[in-house]
């Protein structure tokens, strides 16, 4: 029982707000999907309008994204948060969505 009060309770009540937030964007990018076309071969793609919903990228866990880099990349930009960031970032409706150890889930 000391567990479950110490423990699980706690992780629950945590949980159930990022199982929500996870939800709404993942609903959002698939009728985001709906409504796009999916990018041709050798045609450009604008990466600020890229999803990256989950983790590696989509449900098949490939890790890529449509288009090609870059011949040179560079930081545009960066964020610091209260603690370390130990999970990986979501990319959804133009914003970056990541959770910290300051216990703030940030939406860039």
């Amino acid at each position: 029982m000391r567990f479950v009060s110490r423990v699980l309770v706690p992780f629950l009540i945590l949980s159930l707000p990022i199982a929500a937030v996870i939800a709404v964007i993942l609903a959002r990018q698939k009728a985001a999907v709906r409504k796009a076309a999916p990018p041709q071969a050798g045609q450009a793609v604008s990466f600020g309008d890229s999803q990256w919903p989950i983790f590696r990228g989509n449900p098949q866990l490939t890790g890529t994204a449509p288009g090609d880099l870059p011949e040179s990349l560079a930081i545009v930009w960066s964020f610091k948060t209260g603690g370390p960031v130990r999970s990986s970032p979501v990319v959804a409706a133009g914003r970056v969505y990541v959770t910290s150890a300051d216990k703030n889930i940030y939406a860039l």
